[in-house]
């Protein structure tokens, strides 16, 4: 059998406490971060919903001049491809602001009421999305709309809308 000694069992408590709290830093570290990443994406959400709803509005009342900053420029020009919005001066970008503007009034009008779902932040090569799925309510059915926003100079857009199938 091994006995310790008075001064190997302090060095051996000494390390072991030490070892204790790095484990508890590193911890308290670790949560504390996630909480930190979990505030900044509630944030972003809470962002993204406002503009979300502030297009709403816009669409349903059909203020195109406004909206067309609400969505991402996806056209011919490479250099303005997701880094700029659409502008509603250029008659071929304000029939799309139209479009997305009908489409949406359309979900609107066609539900009984709605519901935010998950937010969700992907990383892709467009840059970083933050996607938002609505519930449309139309009676004892719902439809799933997902709306992908990007930053573009500063304010969030729509990049996409995708419809799930309806349940």
């Amino acid at each position: 059998m091994h006995v310790l000694s008075s001064r190997s069992l302090d060095a051996f408590l000494c390390t072991l406490a030490r070892s204790l709290m790095i484990v508890s830093l590193l911890s308290f570290s670790s949560a504390a971060a996630k909480a930190a990443g979990d505030r900044r994406m509630n944030d972003q959400g809470e962002t993204v919903k406002e503009r979300l709803l502030e297009l709403f509005d816009l669409c349903k009342t059909g203020n195109h001049d406004k909206a067309a900053a609400y969505f991402v420029y996806r056209g011919p020009d490479k250099r303005r491809e997701w880094k700029d919005v659409l502008k509603a001066a250029n008659p071929q970008e304000r029939k799309a602001v139209e479009s997305y503007c009908e489409r949406i009034k359309g979900y609107l009008d066609a539900s009984t009421g709605y519901d935010f779902g998950e937010f969700k932040v992907e990383r892709e090569s467009e840059g970083e999305w933050n996607v938002w799925e609505f519930i449309f309510k139309h009676g004892d059915r719902s439809r799933k709309v997902y709306f992908a926003f990007l930053k573009v100079k500063g304010k969030y857009a729509i990049g996409d809308i995708d419809v799930a199938a309806e349940h």
